[in-house]
Parts: C-alpha cells; sequence; structure tokens
C-alpha cells in the first residue's frame, strides 16, 4: 500500500476525484456554496498543471447532475454515472491508469462516498489526500467523525492550499505564478474551524 505520508505527492502520479457534487445536494449540505468554491479551485489548479481529473454523478436521475459552476466540459472533468457510494467503480479503474498513485479527493458527501471511495482506494493500494475545506456533508457532525475515521485508516487529511504548494514544490515551478493567483484569492469559511 502507497500511504507514506512523509514522501511529497508528484504531479504526474496524482489525479483528482471530485464527487457527487450534484444540484440536488445544494439545499442540504454544510457550507455548500463555499465547498463548490474550493473545488472549482483545485480544478482550475489541476487543469494548469495538467493533472487528470474524473468526477461522478450519484444516481442522476434522482439527484441531478454535476452542478453547473464546475463546468465539466470545459474543465475537461470526465463525469461518471454510478449508483453504488463508493467512486471507484469498473469505468473509474480503467479510467485511472497504471501511473496513478495518489489521488486527491473531494465533493459530497464526507460520511458516505468520500468515506467508502477512501477505503476501497486504500484497499487497492493508492495514497488518498482528502480536502478538508473541499468536502461535506449534510451535518458538520458528519463530516468531522468521518474525517476522523478516514485519518485512522490511512488517509491524509489536507487543505487545498497545502496539496497546491506540495504539487508545485518550489517557487521556481514554471507554473507557480498561476496557482499562486489562486491561493491568494480569499478563500471563503468552509466550516474548517468546528472541526
Amino acid at each position: 500500500m502507497s500511504n507514506n505520508s512523509l514522501s511529497l505527492i508528484n504531479i504526474e502520479s496524482s489525479i483528482l476525484f471530485v464527487c457527487d457534487v450534484q444540484e440536488k445536494f445544494r439545499p442540504s449540505i454544510s457550507h455548500f456554496n463555499e465547498i463548490v468554491t474550493m473545488i472549482q479551485r483545485l480544478i482550475k489548479a489541476c487543469n494548469i498543471l495538467d493533472i487528470k481529473i474524473v468526477g461522478t454523478e450519484q444516481y442522476p436521475k434522482g439527484l441531478g447532475h454535476t452542478i453547473e459552476e464546475l463546468s465539466i466540459v470545459e474543465n475537461k472533468i470526465k463525469v461518471f454515472e454510478k449508483k453504488v457510494f463508493s467512486m471507484l467503480t469498473d469505468d473509474i479503474k480503467k479510467e485511472i491508469g497504471k501511473e496513478v498513485k495518489t489521488v486527491i479527493l473531494c465533493g459530497l458527501e464526507t460520511h458516505i462516498c468520500i468515506l467508502q471511495t477512501t477505503k476501497e482506494l486504500l484497499q487497492n493500494g493508492y495514497e488518498v489526500i482528502i480536502i478538508a475545506d473541499g468536502v461535506s456533508s449534510r451535518t458538520i457532525g458528519d463530516k468531522k467523525i468521518a474525517l476522523r475515521h478516514l485519518e485512522k485508516i490511512g488517509a491524509q487529511i489536507r487543505t487545498s492550499e497545502s496539496i497546491l504548494f506540495e504539487l508545485i514544490k518550489t517557487a521556481d515551478h514554471p507554473k507557480f505564478r498561476e496557482i499562486q493567483k489562486i491561493i491568494l484569492t480569499p478563500a471563503p469559511d468552509t466550516g474548517l474551524s468546528h472541526i
């Protein structure tokens, strides 16, 4: 299992998973709009750094499609439908490719789909980094307990800013200025102070 939290992650072996950020969740998810802002920043950064992005939609017939704000076509996000709670479907497994070692994970809901996706990814030998300011649940309590559990089982819990700096590693990186612009934009309160 590649779960060495001491080594820095690499752009070439990373992928961003965007889990079930769908329209029907908007009214019920804690800090929904703020979480979406952070996910947009991650997506923008991953596009700048040429990191592959895949997304899922949980039962879109009933829950609607990925929200328009994420601009899935413009942002080159390949989206897969699912009914299981884990994102690690056969289609996603094929999409990941052999070079991926690290999955950066954001989306909904922390205590259900994020949790089950993480468990399956860890079981399959991937390093998993959950973006704490890019995930949420209906209640902060569910998010808090899920993040605690996920850290205990081997996932890394990080913020979006932390992971972006780790991906570029140095101010000499050719994309540093573009990433810096994203980071310097004031971040909304995503409820992390309650965790």
